[in-house]
C-alpha cells in the first residue's frame, strides 16, 4: 500500500510546526510503537463487524510504505465503536512486541480482552485481563466492563495494562498473573440529580483511562478521557512504582497516587519526550456524543512542561486522534481519524 505524502506549515501564536502525512487508507488506527531503523508499528482497531471479523491489523511503516504484517479479530460493539488491536509496545528486546486486544460492551471471546505477544505472523497468549476484571471488579461499577486498551513494558519484563473500561491500572507479571495497581475514581454524573440523603446516587462519570508512559522520574503515569457525558477536565495521574490497590482521588496531592495535572481535554495518548515533558493527543473540547457529535473536533497534541506544568499547544488540526510516541529528536508520531474506516492515518509532527 502506498504512503500519501503531504506537507503542511502551520504558524501558531506559539510556534510553527510542519506535519507530514506519512500514510493513510488505515481502519481505526490506534496506538503506535518506534521501532528500529525507522519502522513505527501501528495497531489497527480494523473494520469491525458483528460478529467478529478478521480486520484488525499490526501494520508496520517504513521508507514510505505500509505493510500489514498481522491480522487479529476486530468487533462493533453495543455503542457503535470498533474494538480490535488498541496499543502496541516492544519489550526490552526488538524481538519482544506486546499487543493488547480491545474489548468493551459486555464479555467477548478471546482474545478479546487479552494481552498478547506477537510475533511475525502469529500470536501467543500472555494474560487474560478482561477476566481479571470480571473475577475481582476493583472499581465496583456494575455491570464489570473490560477494554485494555495501553501497554509498556518495564525493564524487569513485567508490563503494565490500562483498561479503559475497568477504571484501572494492572501489572501483568512474567508469568502471566494480574494484579491491579490503581483504580482512578469516579464522579457524581451531572445529568442525574442526586437522590434525598447521603448517598451521591444515579450513574456517575467513570474515569476511562486509556493510556500509561514511564517518566523521567521512574514513575508510572496514566492519562485518562472521562466518561458519559465527556465533560472536562481530565487528569493525568502520576502512580508511584510497585504500588498495589491504590484507590486515586480527585485534588491528590501525595501518596502513591497523585493527581499531576487536570484540566486537558479528553487525554487519549501520552508520551515523554526526550526533554523529559509529556506529550499528549487529545479530543476536542466535547462534551460529546449526543450533544456534540463533532467532539473529536478539532483535535490537539499538547507538550506538558514536566517540571512547571504548563500546558503549550503543539498543533491542533486534528480529528480523533489516537496514539502518541516521540523519537530521539523530538519528532512526534500520532495516528489521525483513528475512529473511522478506511481514512486513518500516521501523521508526523515537527515542531
Amino acid at each position: 500500500m502506498s504512503a500519501a505524502c503531504a506537507l503542511l506549515a502551520l504558524t501558531t501564536a506559539v510556534h510553527a510546526v510542519s506535519v507530514d502525512v506519512l500514510a493513510t487508507g488505515m481502519d481505526n488506527p490506534r496506538g503506535i510503537a518506534l521501532g528500529p531503523l525507522g519502522i513505527i508499528l501501528i495497531a489497527e482497531a480494523g473494520a469491525g463487524g458483528n460478529p467478529p471479523t478478521r480486520t484488525g491489523h499490526i501494520t508496520a511503516y517504513a521508507r514510505g510504505r505500509l505493510t500489514r504484517l498481522l491480522t487479529l479479530p476486530s468487533v462493533t460493539v453495543p455503542a457503535g465503536e470498533v474494538s480490535g488491536p488498541s496499543s502496541i509496545a516492544y519489550g526490552r528486546t526488538y524481538a519482544q512486541i506486546f499487543v493488547t486486544q480491545g474489548g468493551g460492551g459486555g464479555a467477548l471471546p478471546p482474545p478479546f480482552g487479552d494481552l498478547l505477544r506477537i510475533h511475525p505472523v502469529s500470536t501467543s497468549f500472555v494474560a487474560d485481563i478482561a477476566q481479571h476484571e470480571y473475577t475481582n471488579n476493583p472499581d465496583g461499577v456494575v455491570p464489570p466492563d473490560s477494554n485494555p486498551n495501553s501497554v509498556v513494558v518495564l525493564d524487569d519484563g513485567s508490563k503494565l495494562v490500562v483498561d479503559a473500561g475497568a477504571n484501572t491500572l494492572l501489572q501483568v507479571d512474567r508469568n502471566g498473573s494480574v494484579h491491579t495497581v490503581a483504580v482512578f475514581p469516579t464522579l457524581p454524573n451531572p445529568m442525574f440529580a442526586p437522590p434525598p440523603g447521603p448517598s451521591v446516587g444515579g450513574p456517575t462519570v467513570q474515569s476511562v483511562p486509556t493510556s500509561v508512559a514511564i517518566g523521567p522520574d521512574g514513575a508510572w503515569y496514566v492519562g485518562e478521557l472521562r466518561g458519559f457525558p465527556f465533560v472536562v477536565p481530565s487528569h493525568i495521574w502520576r502512580i508511584e512504582p510497585g504500588s498495589r490497590d491504590v484507590y486515586c482521588a480527585i485534588g491528590s496531592a501525595s501518596g502513591a497516587c497523585v493527581d499531576w495535572i487536570s484540566g486537558l481535554r479528553h487525554v487519549v495518548s501520552i508520551a515523554f519526550g526526550p526533554d523529559g515533558d509529556l506529550y499528549v493527543s487529545q479530543y476536542g473540547p466535547g462534551p460529546g456524543p449526543p450533544f456534540l457529535p463533532g467532539w473529536a473536533t478539532p483535535g490537539s497534541v499538547v507538550r506538558v512542561d514536566f517540571d512547571t506544568k504548563a500546558v503549550t499547544p503543539i498543533y491542533s488540526g486534528l480529528t480523533a486522534p489516537g496514539g502518541i510516541a516521540v523519537d530521539d529528536d523530538g519528532t512526534i508520531y500520532v495516528t489521525n481519524n483513528s475512529s473511522a474506516v478506511g481514512t486513518g492515518q500516521l501523521l508526523r509532527i515537527r515542531p
